[in-house]
């Protein structure tokens, strides 16, 4: 209990900040286990956390898709709160349950009930899917695919997602994490397996612009 319990909050999510903002969404990976805890593994779900309340209580819950293995920037809540959107970079593998496969699931959550939130879609998107990004128009996501050494674009309407495209960094590029600009028109990835910009212990961090009038 105690190991899910810091696999939640690692993932946790806080809502874009804007006045009144109050709820979280965490995805809580129940698919990885040490060894002689196989018969542990849970359904991947998301929480959603309401933060108006002192303290903090989670609201609701549904299944879906997720990931330890990512950034915290594995969910991205809409500026209502109305939906969110969660990346799953790993799944279960029956065959060989201390090793998850690599994931590339995309999923769209309702949140206009919190205490009753839906799954309302889930697409492929590039293998190792972690990192998330939704411009301000919230027209546009990016999702940064890891072991494709790409980043896929999607667009956004209302609260569904359409393949728009992909952009290749380039081999051994690794990209874990993407943001938009604050001119909404460029974005950044930060790719561990390019070093050409900054070294950190540990692997290579690299941040590149990937577009233009995004």
């Amino acid at each position: 209990m105690g190991r899910r319990l810091i696999a939640v909050i690692a993932l946790l999510c806080l809502c874009p900040a804007a006045a009144g903002a109050r709820l979280a969404i965490s995805g809580n990976d129940g698919k990885q286990v040490l060894a002689g805890d196989q018969d542990a593994v849970m359904p991947d779900s998301i929480s959603v956390i309401d933060f108006a309340v002192n303290p903090p209580k989670i609201v609701g819950q549904v299944q879906v898709p997720a990931a330890m293995i990512g950034p915290p920037e594995a969910v991205v809540v809409s500026r209502d709160e109305s939906f969110a959107i969660v990346t799953a970079a790993q799944k279960y593998n029956a065959a060989d349950p201390l090793h998850p496969l690599d994931d590339d699931k995309v999923s769209v959550i309702d949140l206009s009930q919190p205490s009753k939130p839906r799954v309302l879609e889930t697409l492929a998107s590039g293998a190792g899917a972690s990192g998330i990004a939704m411009n301000r128009a919230q027209n546009l996501v990016l999702v940064a695919a890891k072991m494709e050494d790409a980043i896929i674009i999607f667009r956004l309407a209302g609260k569904n997602l359409s393949p728009a495209g992909r952009l290749d960094l380039g081999k051994g590029a690794a990209p874990t994490d993407v943001v938009f600009a604050p001119d909404g028109r460029h974005a950044y990835a930060v790719a561990w397996g390019v070093t050409d910009v900054t070294t950190r212990s540990g692997g290579g961090v690299s941040s590149t612009v990937i577009g233009r009038a995004l």
